[in-house]
């Protein structure tokens, strides 16, 4: 799709579907995870947003968003979510990758184990 024709937006109707479906199909499985990646601070900005208005239209269930990006810290609440979508930068995401610090270790599992779709976002 040409710039400004509303992939973001197509996508994040797509991820509201996804987790709607999700709910329903899985039954009693409670975990859902999703990691949303992006070069720029701006493009994962922009995305948590656009998310965020999406699903407060859509969403039928609670859902965790983090924004891991930036100069945002590794958020330890993420440990103890069942259903949580991550925003986060490659850079950010290549730091928690290397990382031997006990929280980033931790929030590194958490992802591997509990994420079930991942989108790259204005990938080169």
């Amino acid at each position: 799709m040409p710039t400004g024709s509303g992939k973001t937006k197509t996508t994040m109707e797509i991820i509201s579907d996804y987790l709607r479906c999700r709910s329903i199909n899985t039954g009693f499985e409670k975990k859902t995870g999703i990691v949303w990646l992006a070069h720029t601070k701006e493009l994962c900005q922009q995305s948590s947003e656009s998310f965020r208005l999406t699903w407060d239209l859509r969403g039928d269930t609670a859902i965790d968003v983090y924004d891991l990006y930036g100069d945002n810290e590794y958020p330890e609440k993420l440990l103890d979510s069942e259903k949580f979508i991550v925003f986060a930068g490659f850079q950010k995401m290549h730091a928690l990758r290397n990382s031997n610090k006990d929280l980033q270790k931790k929030i590194k599992r958490k992802l591997r184990n509990d994420t079930n779709l991942v989108i790259v976002d204005e990938s080169t």
